[in-house]
């Protein structure tokens, strides 16, 4: 169903692993992934013995985008600080309330959020939180923040909300 990736498993006092999969809801279908902001340097891949398999001289990126995962929305990945991070960049005019959060993968899963705003996915074996998201449009050279929070829709469903914004331009939402 469009992206979808585990964004953590974890183990409780039990030594029992929880698995929970985070995917778009309602995402578009056969998105590709690009590299934006190439790096310097390129990666070999020589796995196996048939030479015809082996990659080499493949360039490598600072982001991976996937372009449209709703109409006007992009998501792009990104490493910082050795975590993966993502943003969310809703186009002009588009709409941040279209993107949505299913977790799935533990029947014993239950969302709720916290007094900070964060949500918090609670499994038999423990628990995973996802600080609210930072909103933020850039205009003129400046950073303007955006009041951001989740919203649940159902008890494995999430959006985005956002505060008052300027509709004609970028919005970008950190997760």
């Amino acid at each position: 169903m469009g992206v979808s990736w585990e964004e953590s498993g974890f183990c409780g006092q039990t030594g029992e692993t929880d698995v929970i999969r985070m995917e778009l809801a309602g995402a578009s279908h056969g998105l590709r992934a690009t590299g934006t902001e190439q790096l310097p340097g390129t990666a070999n891949y020589f796995i196996g013995n048939d030479p015809k398999k082996w990659r080499s001289n493949l360039p490598t990126f600072a982001k991976v985008k996937y372009t449209g995962v709703y109409p006007g929305v992009d998501l792009v990945y990104y490493g910082k600080q050795r975590q993966l991070e993502y943003d969310f960049v809703v186009a002009p005019g588009s709409r941040a309330e279209q993107i949505r959060l299913r977790f799935a993968g533990t029947t014993k899963l239950k969302l709720k959020l916290n007094s900070d705003g964060d949500l918090q996915a609670l499994a038999k074996n423990g628990q995973i939180a996802f600080h609210k998201p930072v909103a933020y449009q850039d205009i003129g050279g400046e950073r303007h923040p955006i009041d951001g929070r989740f919203r649940l829709l159902n008890k494995s469903t999430v959006e985005f909300a956002l505060g008052v914004y300027d509709h004609t331009n970028t919005v970008v939402i950190r997760r």
